[in-house]
């Protein structure tokens, strides 16, 4: 078969091959194999004493340069709506995890508003004062850079 131009094509992959049989995190360079082939992660290889828990073949310091170039090569849309970023597989999950414009839910208890974290201040501002000083609100269950996780 004939090589084409260097063009996009598009492909049906199945992500969970790209994942850490051992911790089914995405795998992120470096990558390491038994002689077998069986793939495990940077940060599982030492907890398995770098012994393959598919073969028990020893893993030691075999990398896999060939999985690690196409794993480089698979670019990746975030799916947070309104996002433009596109990541390779391996940087997606965390970028997901912190993304400005995913969704989070207001701190009030019984508040169904959900917004982007830049968004969610304002309307926590104008939705949920408990009162002033000198007309400055007072917050008392917010306060702006205090990190929170999104699910």
């Amino acid at each position: 078969m004939k090589r084409t131009d260097d063009k996009i094509r598009s492909a049906i992959i199945n992500f969970d091959d790209f994942d850490c049989p051992i911790c089914t995190e995405p795998f992120i360079a470096p990558i390491f194999q038994c002689d077998n082939g069986h793939l495990v992660c940077s940060v599982c290889c030492p907890k398995l004493r770098n012994k393959c828990p598919s073969c028990a073949f020893p893993i030691d310091d075999k990398r896999c340069r060939a999985m690690e170039k196409v794993l480089e090569t698979i670019r990746i849309p975030c799916s947070v709506l309104g996002c433009t970023k596109v990541l390779c597989y391996g940087e997606l999950s965390a970028h997901e995890k912190e993304c400005t414009l995913s969704l989070c839910a207001c701190p009030v208890p019984g508040c169904k508003y959900t917004a982007s974290y830049k968004n969610i201040y304002d309307h926590y501002i104008t939705g949920h004062l408990k009162g002033s000083c000198w007309g400055r609100p007072m917050l008392d269950m917010f306060t702006s850079g205090m990190s929170f996780s999104v699910e």
